[in-house]
């Protein structure tokens, strides 16, 4: 997926083949940054293949960098603990809790000072309390359902407790929770790489939207995603 302001287009991860990207639509052409969330080969396989062919910078922190193979130097973009200026964007990045070396969220601000959250996988959302009027995050599962697949043999002991641990991954109904307590309370929340079970479906609030595969999401107070 892609996040812009209308200027400033922010490609999220590369774990997709850049030719069904494009057969989607994606116009490389178009991106300014690629940001890699973390190393593992669903978020970063093509970075380095996309980044040399559309000469197209890479953000991301020292570990994800270093773990993620055929980027050269002159696009990388080492995040460290500061704001970055990206076009007409600012983005500042924050350490989350995945079983990766290093992964890393941005809290992004436009030009209207207007804020968006975006939350990687992540095993839990404590220290994440960042005020900021619009949200995207990662949400990949739905508690019941794996509990169920756990319960019916469909899922292994060690898949289950990876994904349920700290350094795992959030579930829809963790997700929800963060959306709609607090100062979140209404704020529009984006989910990505979620299932769109009939389930999830039904549980998810007004303030929460599943996003498409694959396309561009805008922000702003002009068109809020």
């Amino acid at each position: 997926m892609t996040l812009t302001d209308g200027s400033t287009r922010i490609m999220i991860d590369a774990g997709v083949n850049p030719s069904k990207l494009m057969a989607m639509g994606l116009k490389f052409s178009e991106i300014d940054y690629i940001f890699i969330t973390h190393e593992h080969g669903d978020h970063n396989r093509f970075a380095g293949q996309i980044s040399t062919k559309f000469e197209i910078p890479v953000i991301a922190s020292q570990g994800t960098l270093d773990n993620t193979p055929g980027i050269l130097p002159r696009h990388r973009m080492q995040l460290v603990n500061k704001s970055y200026k990206l076009g007409t964007l600012h983005a500042f990045p924050f350490m989350v809790n995945h079983d990766a070396v290093e992964p890393t969220g941005l809290y992004i601000s436009n030009e209207y000072s207007e804020k968006l959250l975006f939350i990687p996988e992540t095993g839990t959302m404590e220290g994440i309390d960042a005020k900021a009027d619009f949200f995207v995050m990662e949400a990949n599962y739905s508690k019941a359902t794996l509990e169920k697949g756990f319960d019916d043999g469909n899922i292994n002991s060690k898949l289950y407790d990876r994904i349920f641990s700290p350094d795992g991954h959030l579930a829809v109904e963790d997700a929800i929770e963060y959306a709609t307590t607090d100062h979140r309370k209404g704020k529009p929340f984006l989910f990505i790489n979620t299932s769109s079970s009939n389930y999830i479906k039904t549980i998810l609030p007004d303030n929460c939207t599943i996003a498409m595969a694959g396309n561009e999401y805008k922000f702003g107070h002009e068109t809020p995603y």
